[in-house]
């Protein structure tokens, strides 16, 4: 979307050296397949995160499922504030999307066809991360990467873990999705009021000042 595209491009105009040439997987400590057990709608056991919870770089948590797994195993599956989740198998429009889990509290787990990201907060900002992913750096790795099967595409956790990741200094990753943020009320007011022609221009021109700092 344009946000994303956004976003690449002002990450793509900073200063090479202070980037390097690194990888997702240099700021991943741990990645993990989620739980394959049958879910249910009777509420029984915790909520698992599945490909539908995951809309436009956020997790929607409207439609649910519960999985009642053994306590043993259920710790294998259980997801931290800050792991990214991403839908590794999909039509290409979605395949390789991701989204932040960021709450709320309790044991929620996730579902096979996700993959779980764990960022060294050490190294990079997991908001970050999500962006790059989300963003045309992501998807075009994933558009060149993802294989196809009737029906469906595919990317395993060893693939996601090669795509490219500009990496600026932690205060710079965290400038940019503070600006991203503070865009993003104003672009959904916006969008709302005008539907005509021409609102992508605005939503752009109002995203390019955000990151310039000119809002």
């Amino acid at each position: 979307d344009l946000p994303s595209a956004i976003f690449a491009d002002y990450v793509e105009s900073l200063n090479h050296s202070e980037l390097g040439d690194t990888v997702l997987g240099d700021v991943v400590i741990d990645c993990k397949y989620g739980t394959s057990k049958k879910a249910n709608t009777s509420g029984e056991g915790c909520p698992v995160l599945r490909m539908g919870n995951i809309q436009a770089g956020r997790l929607d948590v409207s439609d649910l499922k519960y999985i009642d797994l053994p306590k043993t195993e259920r710790k294998k599956y259980l997801l931290q504030e800050g792991d990214i989740l991403i839908n590794r198998t999909n039509s290409l429009e979605l395949v390789g999307k991701s989204a932040v889990f960021t709450g709320p509290s309790g044991d929620w787990v996730y579902a096979s066809y996700l993959i779980r990201l764990r960022i060294d907060s050490a190294k990079a900002l997991p908001q970050y991360v999500n962006a790059v992913i989300n963003s045309r750096i992501g998807r075009g790795y994933v558009y060149r990467t993802a294989r196809r099967a009737i029906g469906m595409v595919n990317i395993n956790a060893k693939e996601i873990q090669r795509m490219p990741l500009p990496l600026p200094p932690l205060d710079e990753q965290a400038a940019l999705i503070e600006k991203m943020n503070e865009a993003a009320p104003l672009i959904d007011e916006l969008t709302s009021l005008f539907r005509e022609d021409g609102i992508s221009h605005l939503r752009e021109s109002i995203l390019r000042k955000a990151f310039a700092g000119e809002l």
